[in-house]
């Protein structure tokens, strides 16, 4: 079911994309809450029209219940800008019980509070994935509800799109003539506009729909202010016109005294923009102000130029693009990242993108990569159900290390139980060689290890013990299994004390002749040091050891948490991250955390200048 405001067809941006998104619409259910078009609508293999406009939450979710009570629907996907597609959107999915998918194209609630808060955050908190069209609208809505956004730009279609640089008709550029491409959501941008225009000499010919109540001037009217209405064009027939033009104009807000619409200056990306970078490379100018959403997107990829609505600020930015170098570096910026913007598959995209409960690929991700300037806080993607949540840290941090393009050869778990952690690593890492050891295997529920073992794709597990010495060790066995040690823990437990086969880590890596590079990780109770002193040439191959360090000195001869980061920095390792702690049942108060360290030259954020 696609639930949208409006109708779904060609005379409006929004409808257009819809179409363009879901090119096979013999499957779907088309809902909107409103007629802006007269009723034409020609998408889905049903549609329904549902004036629910000031209806209660009761009397919607009645309504929906009663109309869709013998339909069966497998998957929602919404694109809210009524208070009415976000209460029929929870409706259908509490009615069906199936995955949402939110695509905010305009804001609704940040600006503006046409959505209330309450309502907004259970739509998003009801929502399997979210996405916005750009990152100005993703960061606001990440910022004020905590919650995960995924981009989904305004797609082009990939049969249009072009990666030849074009060059704009000899013609044009000699009388100042562009293009003004799409809807004005203004009548002050526009009046502002026209007297720019006018005054600085230039002309340009309008592709889109000009009937606007407010619109009163005839044609004649406007071709004296140098704007001349083409009206609404096939997509195909606007790319052969718009790469004739040196440039394409875009009206946005001033977010200053003189903008009637600030909430749609500032978290606003017309679509239109895209398409013209997209599939005529043509340079973009932008009238309004450098804030918006729109001038980061053209600033981003130097596809254009920012002026204001002033005829000497406007008749500077034609002057800047009628320059040939100028023109032709802008279009190669254009054709580098236009394919990028296709919409090959994107309806395949979406649904797997829904079914994972995040972004399928990271296509859109890389193209809109954040600053480190940006003020945003950052939200972990959801993790995979089959992960058992007290491992979703590890889970998390693998998945940063594997972002950043860090892959083991291996990975040497010490104190693996029945393999929970290294079955969550190789999750991210399932190329990598997995070495687990723990000589209390035969201990743990059978069932559970057999599970982990059989679905890590290349693991071995090692009954044994690691210590700085081979050999037979005592070795004390906690009630639980977990807190078993080669120390004594003054932890109120009562060990027994068993005798088990001990090896070094260089012993065992060169048995198992481990090649390449890794992660070693430590759950030993107290003991990481000794079995770390067992490592001296190993350690040579490890990029990152994770270790379970103390807070409570348990025994006599343990490290303590400062003394093992400094034991750690001795041996060229730095505190890197975390993935778990552990906490007194009685009060709280911290006992372990788990501390992932990195090689002090691996993974180092960037600063501006060399410290």
């Amino acid at each position: 079911m696609i639930i949208t405001p409006n109708e779904v067809t060609y005379r409006h941006g929004t409808g257009a994309l819809i179409k363009r998104v879901f090119p096979n619409d013999a499957q779907i259910i088309s809902v909107r809450s409103d007629n802006h078009y007269g009723g034409e609508h020609s998408f889905g293999l049903e549609s329904y029209y549902l004036p629910q406009r000031g209806w209660s939450r009761k009397e919607v979710f009645t309504n929906i219940g009663h109309i869709f009570a013998d339909h069966e629907v497998s998957r929602i996907f919404c694109v809210p800008y009524y208070r009415e597609d976000v209460l029929t959107a929870i409706a259908i999915k509490e009615l069906f019980g199936v995955p949402l998918a939110i695509w905010i194209m305009d804001d609704q609630n940040i600006r503006v509070n046409n959505i209330p808060d309450v309502l907004m955050e259970e739509f998003l908190q009801k929502a399997d994935v979210r996405f916005a069209t750009h990152p100005e609208l993703r960061d606001a809505y990440e910022n004020k509800f905590g919650l995960k956004f995924w981009i989904l730009p305004a797609v082009v279609p990939h049969g249009l799109i072009k990666t030849e640089v074009f060059q704009p008709l000899e013609e044009n550029c000699q009388q100042q003539r562009g293009a003004l491409l799409g809807s004005i959501w203004s009548q002050q941008w526009f009046a502002d506009l026209c007297h720019s225009t006018k005054e600085a000499g230039i002309q340009l010919d309008w592709y889109g729909n000009s009937q606007y109540y407010w619109l009163t001037e005839s044609d004649e009217d406007l071709h004296a202010k140098g704007i001349y209405p083409q009206g609404l064009f096939p997509e195909d027939k606007l790319v052969e016109k718009l790469k004739e033009y040196p440039f394409v104009v875009v009206p946005t807000g001033t977010m200053d005294e003189r903008d009637d619409q600030p909430q749609l200056s500032q978290l606003s990306l017309p679509g239109r923009i895209l398409f013209a970078l997209a599939t005529a490379n043509t340079p973009i100018i932008l009238m309004g102000s450098e804030k918006t959403s729109a001038a980061s997107f053209i600033n981003r990829f130097q596809v254009g130029v920012v002026c204001d609505y002033t005829p000497e600020s406007f008749g500077s930015a034609v002057a800047e693009l009628l320059d040939p170098q100028r023109q032709r570096a802008l279009r190669q910026n254009a054709v580098a990242v236009a394919e990028k913007f296709g919409d090959y598959n994107i309806d395949t995209w979406i649904w797997d993108s829904l079914a994972q409960g995040q972004a399928a690929d990271g296509r859109f991700e890389s193209l809109f990569r954040r600053s480190p300037i940006d003020l945003v806080h950052f939200i972990e993607p959801p993790v995979p159900s089959l992960i058992y949540k007290d491992y979703a840290q590890v889970y998390q941090v693998m998945r940063r290390l594997k972002v950043n393009d860090y892959h083991p050869d291996f990975v040497m778990d010490v104190g693996a139980s029945h393999g929970i952690w290294s079955h969550t690593a190789s999750q991210l890492f399932p190329k990598a060689r997995f070495v687990l050891i723990d000589p209390l295997i035969n201990r743990y529920e059978q069932n559970a290890r057999n599970y982990y073992l059989k679905n890590i794709p290349q693991a071995k597990f090692l009954e044994i013990a690691v210590s700085d010495q081979s050999g037979q060790l005592s070795f004390q066995v906690s009630p639980d299994l977990y807190g078993s040690s080669l120390l004594t823990p003054a932890d109120f437990r009562d060990y027994e004390t068993v005798t088990v086969e001990v090896k070094t880590l260089d012993q065992v890596a060169e048995e198992e002749n481990l090649q390449g590079r890794g992660i070693l990780k430590l759950d030993v109770q107290c003991a990481e040091h000794i079995v770390l002193a067992g490592a001296k040439s190993f350690l040579d191959q490890v990029d990152l050891v994770i270790a379970e360090l103390s807070y409570v000195r348990y025994d006599e001869n343990a490290l303590v948490f400062l003394e093992m980061l400094n034991l750690l920095d001795q041996l060229g390792f730095r505190y890197y991250d975390e993935t778990g702690e552990w906490r007194s049942p009685i009060d709280g108060t911290l006992l372990q955390k788990e501390v992932v360290f990195i090689r002090q030259d691996l993974l180092v954020p960037e600063t501006s200048r060399k410290i």
